[in-house]
């Protein structure tokens, strides 16, 4: 499996077919494909959507020790093992490991085997809900020092008669690469990590690539995020920004706004995020024709 592909693991819920009866757990579907990912398990997480609500982007750096407590939270950071830490899913003491190297740990509960980590000093430690014990055993040790996309929320735990709080994740997912700056003859990174991880991209300078979607014409954004008229659409798949600042042109090309027949080519848009009201816009400082698209 290459670093494009991640692991979406979910929970397999336990039901009743009738008052009474013994509760069955649901067969494991195959896997499906999720866009250049694979998912594999069950899609249903509707239990922990109910208990905590949809989730919240969240950052590991800037806002950790802040997250609320009982509300679902997505964040994205690299997996680290916290040494001393056994592997048969028994509680051990609390290692200082998760402290170290000028990292600060946050809910570091005795189950916690792994930690998501910040690219400065935060940590967060994670443990398993008990759907999720056998996948923290194994395909997720396969991601150590990689990047992760996590969801989970910041509950309490009772432990023989002791309670404490614990991040408890119910998804987990190896993250696509950010967007990066341009590099002599690429062709720039698809609209997925940038859409996905705004945050992580925020006043940063990236090269994307997409379909032009002229002046929104086909409205893949609200038409009331548009903040400027000259405002134009780029578009990759189901994920969709903004590009301000600079006409749809560049050397050899000119594309117009208003029609829906050049709305057939790529192109390559380098520039710096910006986010506002939860949209992104990207001003743009340079920009590459790359052809027609295959669909005509």
């Amino acid at each position: 499996m290459t670093r494009t592909l991640a692991l979406a693991v979910s929970i397999a819920l336990m039901r009743s077919d009738a008052h009474g009866a013994a509760p069955q757990a649901r067969p494991t579907p195959p896997p499906a494909a999720a866009g250049d990912r694979v998912a594999i398990g069950s899609a249903d997480v509707g239990r922990y959507e109910v208990m905590y609500g949809p989730p919240e982007s969240r950052t590991l750096d800037e806002d950790a020790v802040n997250w609320p407590l009982r509300t679902a939270i997505r964040t994205v950071g690299t997996l680290e093992r916290i040494s001393g830490r056994g592997q048969s899913g028994a509680a051990s003491p609390p290692s200082p490991g998760l402290q170290g190297q000028g990292r600060v740990g946050l809910w570091d509960n005795p189950l916690a085997r792994y930690r998501i980590c910040g690219e400065r000093t935060a940590c967060v430690a994670m443990v398993p809900v008990e759907e999720m014990a056998g996948v923290f055993d194994g395909p997720v040790h396969d991601w150590i020092h990689r990047k992760i996309e996590v969801i989970g929320a910041i509950d309490e735990m009772r432990m023989q008669g002791n309670r404490s709080m614990a991040f408890q994740v119910w998804s987990v997912f190896e993250a696509p690469d950010m967007p990066s700056r341009k590099k002599d003859g690429s062709k720039g990174s698809s609209l997925e990590p940038l859409v996905r991880y705004p945050k992580s991209a925020e006043g940063t300078v990236v090269t994307v690539t997409g379909v032009f979607r002229g002046a929104n014409l086909f409205e893949d954004l609200p038409p009331a995020s548009r903040r400027d008229d000259s405002d134009w659409v780029l578009q990759d798949g189901p994920f969709s920004i903004w590009v301000t600042g600079k006409a749809p042109n560049g050397k050899g090309f000119s594309l117009d706004p208003r029609s829906r027949s050049d709305c057939r080519y790529r192109l390559e848009a380098t520039g710096k995020v910006a986010i506002a009201n939860g949209f992104i816009y990207l001003r743009a400082s340079d920009l590459q024709l790359l052809g027609r698209t295959k669909e005509e």
